[in-house]
């Protein structure tokens, strides 16, 4: 079986091109999921998810601060 890591690892190599960010991040992720078993979507689609769009919150407040600085 397939851990979380790697599949995480992997997306991020998958959007390398799109996303150049993901190589420099240090991330810890913590999860916990509330799906009950019976809903018919897999825990780790939805923590995969959650992991894609907590990339994308950081593209943009990176983005922000960026711009806010450029602005100054």
């Amino acid at each position: 079986k397939e851990g979380i890591e790697k599949r995480l690892n992997d997306f991020l190599k998958s959007i390398e091109d799109l996303y150049p960010l993901g190589k420099e991040l240090n991330l810890e992720i913590k999860s916990q999921n509330s799906f009950p078993h019976s809903a018919g979507i897999a825990s780790s689609a939805s923590a995969m998810a959650a992991f894609a769009a907590g990339l994308v919150y950081i593209e943009s407040s990176l983005k922000n601060n960026i711009d806010k600085i450029n602005n100054y």
